[in-house]
């Protein structure tokens, strides 16, 4: 199902998805060396939930295989990056800018993890209840599926300027219309190649889950 947009304008006429359809979709993530407590509460509910020990697969981290991940901020990742979970998600974010990601840990939320916590798209305790993890999940899903989140995150680069920002919004709003990256590509000449990857990265991740 294409996401319904106005084609006569740049704006979009966005009717969300339900949250039954998007339960359908979505696929999350769990990275976690201990056992996660909620899991069966997920799957009760009719998500689909994967859960790793460690690192099984960068490659589906990077290319937006999961819609949601839950990345453990300690004992993950020790073997790809000195600095675990931050390590990660710092890859993560440098392949992938769209993805969403909660980070989540027992630590205590110290000033040495805030630059962690600052790249998550949300944080959460462990020691918070299932109802509090299914607001959440169900809150970042929904913006998973909404066009407006990818614009938002062009939004956010600040290595742009107004006038780009401007242009490449205009663009991006017309590829995820017609599903085809290519205005967006086009808009970026001129931009550096790491601003222009990211650009082009959030618009792939928009029109690949287009369909649900």
């Amino acid at each position: 199902m294409m996401w319904p947009f106005n084609r006569k304008t740049s704006k979009n006429t966005f009717t969300p998805p339900s949250l039954d359809e998007i339960k359908k979709r979505a696929r999350i993530l769990v990275i976690d060396d201990n056992d996660f407590a909620y899991e069966p509460l997920f799957k009760r509910d009719g998500y689909t939930v994967e859960k790793w020990d460690d690192i099984q697969s960068l490659e589906k981290l990077e290319n937006n295989f999961y819609d949601l991940i839950l990345l453990d901020i300690q004992g993950v990742g020790q073997a790809e990056s000195e600095e675990e979970g931050f390590g990660i998600l710092k890859h993560i974010r440098s392949q992938s800018p769209a993805q969403i990601v909660i980070a989540f840990s027992n630590a205590d939320w110290s000033l040495k993890y805030q630059q962690f916590f600052d790249l998550a798209d949300r944080k959460l305790a462990k020691s918070q209840d299932y109802v509090e993890f299914k607001r959440t999940v169900d809150e970042l899903l929904a913006q998973r599926f909404n066009p407006e989140f990818y614009i938002n995150k062009i939004e956010n680069l600040g290595t742009l300027s107004s006038s780009e920002k401007t242009r490449i919004i205009e663009a991006a709003r017309s590829s995820m219309i017609i599903g085809d990256v290519t205005p967006t590509k086009n808009s970026t000449k001129g931009l550096s190649k790491e601003d222009a990857q990211l650009v082009i990265a959030v618009i792939q991740t928009a029109i690949a889950v287009m369909t649900i």
